[in-house]
C-alpha cells in the first residue's frame, strides 16, 4: 500500500516529469520533505533535480 507522500510524488512526477524541478512545494515540516525526496528518488526513471521546498512556517513568515 502506498503512503500519501508516495502517491503525491508519483502524481507530480507523472504530470511534470523532469520539469518537477521548476516547482516549489510547501511541506508541513522538514521531515515530510525528506520522505517526499526519498519517494521521488524511487519513482524517477533517471537522475533529476529536486523541486524547491518551503515549510509552512517559512511560508507564513514570508507572507507576514
Amino acid at each position: 500500500m502506498k503512503t500519501f507522500i508516495e502517491d503525491v510524488a508519483g502524481r507530480l512526477y507523472e504530470k511534470y516529469g523532469d520539469d518537477i524541478s521548476s516547482l516549489t512545494l510547501a511541506m508541513p515540516s522538514k521531515r515530510a520533505r525528506l520522505f517526499f525526496a526519498d519517494a521521488l528518488s524511487r519513482i524517477a526513471l533517471r537522475p533529476t533535480w529536486e523541486p524547491s521546498y518551503i515549510s509552512i512556517d517559512e511560508l507564513m513568515c514570508r507572507l507576514s
